[in-house]
């Protein structure tokens, strides 16, 4: 279960300043619940919505629906099966069914 936080700056309300940098807060952050969704690299991306998955020693592009995306991690909620491993090395050109060698034996693969 993944909760996306729903975040907006706080830039005074009129009354009070905005809060001054090294000062701390409490406060409630709302937010939705979203279940089975799955946090990859955004090395992982090819494209706009597509990654690539290993099956039997190959790679095969994959469609896949991203829910959130920054310049460190994706958020996928569909496309992706349990067990299934997932590229995230950076790769030049890559061909549908193209053969591969894991460098490092990574166990296991999408939860």
């Amino acid at each position: 279960m993944l909760l996306l936080p729903q975040a907006a700056a706080f830039a005074g309300d009129g009354v009070r300043p905005p809060l001054a940098v090294g000062l701390y807060v409490e406060a409630d952050i709302s937010g939705r619940m979203v279940e089975n969704a799955i946090v990859l690299p955004r090395s992982a991306l090819r494209g706009t919505k597509r990654v690539l998955v290993v099956e039997d020693k190959k790679l095969y592009f994959r469609d896949v629906d991203i829910l959130r995306a920054d310049s460190e991690q994706i958020i996928i909620t569909s496309g992706l099966r349990p067990g299934e491993q997932v590229c995230i090395s950076p790769l030049d050109t890559v061909v549908d069914g193209m053969r591969v060698r894991s460098s490092v034996g990574v166990e296991g693969g999408v939860r």
